[in-house]
Order: structure tokens, then sequence, then C-alpha cells
């Protein structure tokens, strides 16, 4: 799981005139939701609107309930969240606050988001958008921008993200904002890791790192941290990853930040699997999916899940694979998760293939295939192609060896080509198949500890001997 720095991690509530009584009531209440003392601070915030109506100060109820909207919506409690930031919104416009007015619209836009109606977030995110730039505040205008690049992201549509991502640096950049410039290298990482451009992916995050260290930026360390430790754990660089999730996890636990703790955990089962210590991954993929649920956050409880599935597989538990794989499913499609929707449709996929239930393996790898075609998730439809050549043997033999070849015949990574030369193999026995595969396998070995390619050297070597 890679980390969003998102715009709104917080609330914006701190740059507001705080002289008064009620103002320094709200910046505690600010304050002990930044510490994480989110009762302390709900109490701030619901005693400083009743004191700012009891003493008809609407700026001051309009800044709590915006402080109180944040945290409800940090907490889940989406619809109250709702309740109160439409409030605030309705006193700006009626003091004429229009920057106030443009940062929580785009707030709202946020709180849709989390509820997955990604329609309306969209709808308040370019709202927020708008009424920034007709007032020349370049701050919200963008922010906007990075929450709007995020939500494509969130939907698979990786060049809008790119777009939105690109115009948001160019307002850092006029703000000579060192910081906001940072989250966005950190935000376009994230995409061109989705899209498979992991080189591209680690450049943006060294940018991110640098701007962190530069000015001193705690938690945007962190959150780069983790989003490099995964790409490591992509181009199967496992002992830096390791060492660089140890580290994020460490300095999130300083900070106590829950979703930073909680990716920690996830993507540090997810280096134990690679390396094949099943019973560690599955340690830390259980308090995953308990502090996903404790979080509220079904994409991040779909990814656990998936993340399960994977290791059931593994392990040969297949039904209890193909449960936590049907959860995954349920959980994406309501979430709209589809980078995660298309991997956990071909693992089940796979088990339906080896379970014998042809027909149902073809529904699922053709969704598969199409959404994965869609958001250009290359891997995917690498992974879904090769089980559909695979799923029409025995009937059409021929036409799928054909299919492999061709295959071959295209700029494959080794990984791929072994993967190609394997499949080919248990179709149709041919020992060179087996020798080529082999080959591949142990050369990825001796630079990556990844336990399947220790599994499929094993294989093939004994097949050959036979």
């Amino acid at each position: 799981m890679t980390m969003t720095s998102s715009a709104w991690k917080y609330s914006p509530c701190l740059k507001v005139n705080s002289r008064t009584a009620l103002g320094v009531h709200c910046s505690i209440g600010d304050i002990r939701l930044l510490l994480g003392q989110r009762d302390k601070a709900e109490q701030r915030y619901r005693s400083g609107i009743r004191k700012a109506e009891a003493w008809g100060k609407p700026d001051l109820s309009a800044r709590a309930r915006r402080g109180l909207g944040w945290l409800l919506r940090l907490m889940g409690k989406l619809d109250e969240a709702l309740v109160e930031m439409l409030k605030a919104v309705e006193l700006y416009q009626k003091l004429g606050e229009r920057e106030e007015e443009a940062v929580v619209t785009c707030n709202l836009g946020s709180i849709f988001e989390v509820r997955n109606d990604y329609s309306k977030a969209e709808e308040y995110y370019s709202l927020g958008y708008q009424m920034a730039k007709e007032l020349g505040f370049t701050r919200t205008m963008y922010a906007a921008r990075s929450n709007l690049g995020n939500l494509c992201r969130n939907r698979g549509d990786y060049d809008a993200a790119l777009k939105h991502f690109e115009d948001a640096l160019e307002l850092a950049r006029d703000m000579e904002d060192k910081r906001v410039a940072g989250i966005i290298y950190n935000n376009m990482g994230i995409v061109y890791r989705e899209k498979g451009d992991i080189h591209q992916a680690i450049g943006c995050y060294q940018k991110r790192l640098s701007a962190a260290k530069e000015i001193g930026d705690k938690m945007g360390y962190c959150i780069v941290l983790c989003n490099l430790g995964v790409a490591h754990i992509d181009i199967k660089k496992y002992g830096e990853a390791k060492a660089q999730l140890e580290e994020f996890y460490r300095i999130a636990l300083e900070l106590k930040d829950k979703q930073a703790i909680n990716y920690a955990i996830g993507n540090l089962g997810l280096v134990y699997y690679e390396l094949g210590d099943y019973y560690q991954a599955q340690e830390y993929f259980l308090k995953d999916l308990e502090l996903s649920r404790g979080r509220n956050d079904q994409r991040d409880e779909a990814i656990a899940l998936g993340n399960l599935g994977k290791l059931y597989v593994m392990t040969g538990d297949i039904s209890n694979a193909e449960q936590h794989f049907d959860q995954a499913i349920k959980l994406s499609r309501e979430t709209d998760a589809k980078h995660y929707l298309c991997a956990d449709l071909n693992h089940k996929a796979e088990i339906c293939a080896q379970t014998g239930r042809t027909a149902e393996a073809l529904d699922l790898n053709g969704e598969a295939l199409t959404i994965a075609t869609a958001i250009s998730r290359p891997e995917i439809v690498f992974e879904a192609s090769l089980l559909k050549a695979r799923l029409s043997y025995p009937a059409e033999l021929e036409k799928s060896l054909q299919t492999f070849k061709e295959m071959l015949e295209d700029k494959l990574s080794d990984e791929e080509m072994a993967e190609v030369y394997y499949t080919m193999f248990l179709m149709n026995q041919d020992p060179t198949c087996a020798r080529e595969a082999l080959n591949i396998y142990q050369k990825m070995y001796e630079s990556s500890l990844r336990h399947v390619y220790r599994l499929r050297i094993d294989e093939l070597t004994k097949a050959i001997k036979v």
C-alpha cells in the first residue's frame, strides 16, 4: 500500500485569527487534533460551537464546525461530518468569507470521496477550484488540483491524474513552497508506480525525499519512506524495502499516525510474503486487516483481504483463499477500487481454473482483463492474458501455444518470459521450455531471494531430471 499525501490531511483552521477567547478555544481543538487527541478535540469544537452561537459569533461558529467536520471525517462519521461542513459553508456564505467557503467546499469533496461518491467529490473539488481561481487564492487552487489528481488516481484514470498533478506542481512553484511541491512529486510517483513505471516512480519519490529532508518535514519523510519501500518490493529489492519500511514504522509509531502504522504493518507483511516467511507474513496481514477495519477504511480492508488470499493460495488453503478474495472483490467493487479489483478477480479466476470451474474462471478472467486494460495495469494485463490462453487448453492446445509464441516475440521482462516458458511446459511437457524457464528463474534468484522463484527452480529441476 502506498501513501498518498493529501492536501487536506489536517484541519486548515489554524490560519484564522485567534486573538479572541473563542479563537484560542478553537485553536486548542486544532492542536488536540494534530496531536491525535480526537476525544479532547471533539469536546473543544462542540463547546466552541455552543459558545459561539450563544455569543452571536457566526465566524467562530463556522470555524469550529469546520474543525469538527474534519475530525468527524477522520473518525469515519461521514454523515455527521457532512452536516457540520454544510453548516460551515452556509455560515461563510452569509459572512462573505469567500476564501474560507472555497476551502470548506474542497473539504466537502474529500468527505464525498471517502464515501466513494466520486461524482460528487469531483463536483465539489472542481467548484472549490473555480471559486479559488476567481479570487486568486493560489493555495486553495493547488489543494483542489491535488485532490482532483488523487481522485482520478483512485478511479484508475491515470492520464487525468497526472494532468491535475502537473497543474498543481506549477501552482506549488508559483507559491515557492517546497513542502507542497514535494507532496505532488510523491503522488505522481504513486501514479507512475500503478502504471508500471517503477523507475519513474522512484525518481519522483527521491525528489519528495530530498524536499522533506531539506525543510524538516517529518511526516512527508515518513510517507515517502513507505512509498519507496513499496517500490523496492516491486523491483524485488527486499533488503532495501525492509530497511525503509522498518524506519517508516518507527517514525509512524513516534508520530502516532494510525494510517501510517497500518500501512507499515501491511507492507512489511508483503516483504515477508515475498521472502517465503508465510507465518510472519500472516501475522502482519491479520494485524493489517484488524487496523483497516478499526479505521473503517474499506479500500485498505480490501487490500489486506487480497493479500491474505494470496498467502493462503501459497500455503495450500484454497478454500480460505477463495473466501478472502470474494470479500476483497466485494469491497473493491463497492469502493470502485479498480486497481485492486482487477488483480483479485484474476486471482479468483486462477482458483476457479484449478478447481475445474472453467466457465466461471473465463468470466472472472475476462472482467479482470477488461479492467486492467482500461486503467493501464500492464502486469495484470499480462497475467490475465496468460491465464486466458491457458483456459483454452486442452481444447485448443495449438492455438494456446501459438499465443505464447507470439507473447515471446514481444518485449517481455525476464519474469514474463519465465512465466510464458513455464506455462508452455505445464501444457506440453516440452523439456526445452522447462530448461528455458529454469535458466531465467535461476538468473533472477541470484539477484533476488523471491521465494516463488526458488519453488519454480526446484519444480523444474525435478521435472527435467525425470
